[in-house]
């Protein structure tokens, strides 16, 4: 069973990998770039699911 401490853990380092992908979010590498924003929103979704509560739609939409 997860404790309460560690889940609020993860959510700390969920919040700090999101904070890192948003600085590489305009690197030029289209690549990459849509990679970032797909693991952005998987994120956001495991904040959601640790409870947290967060935006409907991840603060990275998917583009076409």
């Amino acid at each position: 069973m997860v404790t309460q401490q560690e889940i609020e853990k993860m959510v700390r380092d969920i919040k700090q990998a999101r904070r890192l992908i948003k600085e590489y979010q305009e690197i030029g590498i289209p690549e990459i770039e849509r990679t970032l924003r797909i693991a952005d929103m998987n994120l956001h979704w495991a904040l959601w699911v640790c409870g947290e509560a967060v935006q409907y739609l991840p603060d990275l939409p998917l583009e076409e």
